[in-house]
């Protein structure tokens, strides 16, 4: 065998067989073609061991282990594909040449090189890069191949990026755990979610902080011969605003009947269209419009990329298109316009290639989302995938119109020194905004901008009535999954320091456009935000997300200091700094956070995973009411309140206050921040142990923060999470150890540790 080609996953593989002349063969595990052998990996096959697969000891949270950092980092295969990394690795074994063909960009690197480095071989490498997976493309890729060598750096930085991501959740989360854990479950770090985290809280303290502040608008009718139009009391400054009412009715009977010179501005201007989508601004489209979840969005991009070949690679985040493309302009035309997804609009016959849109010094690893030159098969897609592929089809025939020409107009007036003031447009050419849809509530013009009536420069005005308006500030609004988006792409917003604050203008931001979305998803599933307000589309934060950025360390919940994070990747990748350097640097970092992370109170002695630190004083056991040892304990049942200390809740860690159930007449201990937080002792079961007598009380779940349940399986009993089948962590009751067994972060075979550990739900 000559060539080999690896590719990212099993459908890749096979449309490029198909690109490169077809399939003549397959086997397990790979695709025959007559220009190469095809085999593929299944997203990430193999991820960093755990701690304990360094040490036995780490299987156990002390903070003297602490910090963990392996000297030789050990990679072991995902459960449930092993016999895909075999059959990937035994093609590859047999290969005199080998094609990466994995997504273009540091993870499809990273995927690939982790294989071949774990394949053991040692022949030259070539990269296909490319940006669709349609047949042209594919093949246009197969004739280019790069040399490897000019895109290894990005395998270096993601490599870099998962290290150091390693390092700081699985350092920082023992530690905090720890520190400030109260039994009631793990308190996980991640260096974008828990930023992320933070401008939601950040945000919803804003809103309960503020205090709306009423204050006076006047509208005034002016007469100026036939016409008549409304102008507006127009302050240059926030201290003349009119606070006060009197202000305002003084104001107005200073204007009444009053006559000056009508002083008129017009302005011819224009307005380019928006530039093609990146996937955050896709995703906040779509969220605006149909009220698509980002994840939900990046699905059904993702499908349109993969399944239909309907739009280039969709995880773009660059709002640019290459030089070359310009000459399949009219052919992508040709086929939106016959399918009708887009208006035969006569313009479009013309199209304008700009170079403020096709631009090659301004592509990153992908460029902008854009239809490929096939016809979409629309009679296949779901409705979401037309959708969406009708938003990306229409930003794409509008980059490709004239600008929006519009004739701006300020009137203005001032009498005794009171400015008045109206503002209108005149549309004069439409150009690419003849194919925008209605625009959303929050994106409509502003009701000043009004059709002005003609009134001429100089021409006499008089103001024939004025009404006082009572108005109020308006808080800061809830973040939207939208405006969510778009604060985490441009984070810099929300830094002071002027040297950072230029830094983060040009790196991604908090994430990148392939991991936004699935952080988001993260906080909702983990129980950390959740969705209120109308159509659901406001995010709070939840009483556990506050509670845990208000333990952390406020160094750790900076999103410019992990935003800079991508300065640091973008050196490697470019080769300007060694993945060593970098490494080095970040793992410096952490150990900083760390240590002040621990000394911020003072710990506890050791946890183990499954296990739980003190709240409080134990709970008084009812059966041991006439010890002399328990003198204070009194009655644990009916209507009154055990003598003693109240507990501190299991979950939240606040106050708990005696309550009497309604319904049954019977007492029981209630957090005090209810409805916020709804944990309950029962002082009955408590004492009685119910089912945690033998194994201990369950866990919160340490991968989605969850409660935990008992569970017998068909080998032993086990805890289980309650969020299952969504959630298949499972905590083994005799060893305190946990797995995740999801298909996203799917478990890790430890051959050094042959003992099995982990059992599913039975």
């Amino acid at each position: 065998m000559s060539a080999v080609i690896l590719c990212e996953k099993p459908a890749q593989a096979r449309d490029l067989a198909k690109a490169l002349g077809g399939a003549i063969g397959q086997g397990p595990g790979w695709i025959d073609c007559p220009a190469a052998r095809l085999t593929w990996a299944i997203g990430r096959l193999v991820d960093i061991a755990p701690p304990e697969a360094y040490d036995d000891r780490y299987a156990r949270w002390h903070l003297e282990d602490l910090p963990i950092v392996p000297d030789e980092w050990v990679l072991v295969p995902r459960e449930g594909v092993t016999d895909q990394l075999r059959a990937a690795i035994a093609t590859l074994r047999m290969a005199s040449l080998i094609y990466i063909a994995t997504d273009a960009g540091r993870e499809g690197e990273l995927i690939a090189y982790e294989i071949i480095e774990r394949a053991r071989v040692k022949v030259p490498l070539k990269r296909l890069w490319f940006s669709a997976q349609d047949e042209a493309s594919l093949r246009k890729a197969w004739a280019n191949p790069k040399e490897a060598a000019e895109t290894v750096r990005l395998y270096h930085a993601a490599q870099t990026r998962q290290r150091a991501d390693w390092l700081f959740a699985i350092n920082l989360t023992r530690a905090a755990t720890l520190v400030f854990g109260t039994g009631r479950g793990v308190l996980a770090y991640g260096r974008v979610q828990t930023a992320t985290l933070a401008l939601i809280v950040q945000r919803d303290r804003e809103i309960e902080r503020f205090t709306a502040r009423q204050y006076f608008e006047l509208n005034a009718v002016v007469r100026s011969g036939p016409h008549a139009l409304v102008m507006r009391y127009a302050p240059t400054a926030d201290a003349m605003r009119l606070w006060k009412r009197e202000d305002a009715t003084g104001m107005r009977a200073r204007i009444l009947n009053a006559q000056g010179s009508i002083r008129v501005k017009r302005e011819a201007k224009r307005q380019g269209p928006p530039k093609p989508y990146a996937l955050s601004d896709l995703q906040g489209d779509a969220n605006t419009r149909f009220g698509y979840p980002a994840q939900i969005t990046h699905d059904l991009a993702q499908s349109l990329y993969e399944k239909h070949k309907a739009i280039t690679y969709p995880r773009a985040d660059c709002n640019f298109l290459p030089e070359e493309l310009a000459c399949e302009v009219p052919r992508i035309l040709g086929f939106l316009i016959q399918t009708q997804v887009v208006p035969n609009h006569p313009q479009l016959a013309t199209p304008l290639l700009r170079k403020a849109n096709f631009d090659n010094s301004k592509l990153s690893d992908y460029h902008a989302i854009v239809p490929t030159p096939i016809r979409a098969p629309l009679e296949q897609m779901t409705e979401g995938e037309r959708r969406l592929f009708g938003l990306i089809a229409l930003r794409f025939a509008q980059i490709l119109l004239p600008d929006y020409e519009y004739e701006a107009t300020i009137v203005t007036l001032a009498i005794n020194e009171v400015p008045l003031e109206a503002r209108g447009r005149v549309h004069l050419k439409m150009g690419w905004r003849d194919l925008e849809r209605s625009p959303p509530e929050d994106e409509q013009e502003d009701s000043g901008q009004e059709v002005l009536p003609p009134i001429r420069d100089g021409s006499p005005g008089k103001i024939s009535s004025v009404e006082v308006q009572q108005k109020a500030t308006q808080a800061p609004k809830r973040y939207t999954e939208r405006t969510l988006l778009a604060d985490m792409k441009n984070v810099h917003r929300h830094v002071a320091e002027p040297g950072l604050k230029r830094k983060l203008k040009t790196t991604s931001g908090l994430g990148t456009e392939a991991t936004r979305s699935q952080m988001i998803e993260s906080l909702k599933r983990r129980e950390l935000i959740t969705l209120a307000g109308a159509n659901r589309r406001e995010i709070i934060s939840t009483h556990s997300g506050r509670r845990l950025i208000d333990l952390l360390p406020r160094m750790l919940t900076l999103p410019g200091l992990t935003a800079a994070w991508e300065d640091l990747l973008e050196a490697v990748a470019l080769g300007t700094r060694t993945r060593e350097d970098v490494l080095a640097a970040l793992t410096t970092h952490m150990r900083k956070q760390l240590t002040l992370l621990i000394d911020s109170k003072p710990p506890a002695t050791s946890i183990g995973p499954a296990q739980k630190l003190p709240t409080s004083a134990p709970i008084p056991n009812p059966s041991h009411a006439s010890s002399s040892n328990h003198p204070s304990v009194g009655n644990a049942t009916g209507k009154a309140a055990p003598q003693g200390k109240a507990p501190c809740c299991p979950r939240c860690t606040k106050p708990m206050k005696w309550r009497i159930n309604r319904r049954t007449q019977e007492g029981f201990w209630g957090c005090m921040s209810y409805p916020d937080c709804t944990a309950t002792i029962d002082p009955v079961k408590t004492a009685q142990g119910a089912q945690h007598t033998a194994h201990g009380r369950p866990p919160d779940c340490p991968n989605c923060s969850k409660r935990m349940r008992l569970v017998h399986g068909s080998r032993g009993p086990f805890f289980g999470c309650t969020g299952y089948p969504d959630c298949r962590t499972t905590v083994d009751v005799g060893a305190g150890d946990s797995h995740d067994h999801q298909p996203s972060t799917v478990g890790r075979a430890i051959p050094i540790a042959p003992k099995p550990r982990f059992r599913r739900p039975g």
